[in-house]
């Protein structure tokens, strides 16, 4: 296993923690979803400013037609 990869192993692992034993106090307000710049999924997401974890998710307007 590489440097890298090692790294990225103990960083999910770190970030899952975070969000598992997080009390997600600070949410976002709403906000568009994105999978790439300019390419938005079709949801609205909160989620927690401390751990990152999306918390809830809303189709957006135009998937609902």
């Amino acid at each position: 296993m590489s440097e890298l990869e090692k790294l990225e192993k103990e960083f999910e692992l770190k970030k899952e923690e975070l969000q598992r034993n997080c009390k997600h106090l600070e949410l976002s307000d709403w906000t568009e979803e994105w999978w790439a710049i300019l390419h938005p999924t079709g949801y609205y997401v909160k989620y927690c400013k401390r751990c990152g974890k999306i918390i809830e998710r809303k189709e957006h307007e135009y998937r609902k037609e």
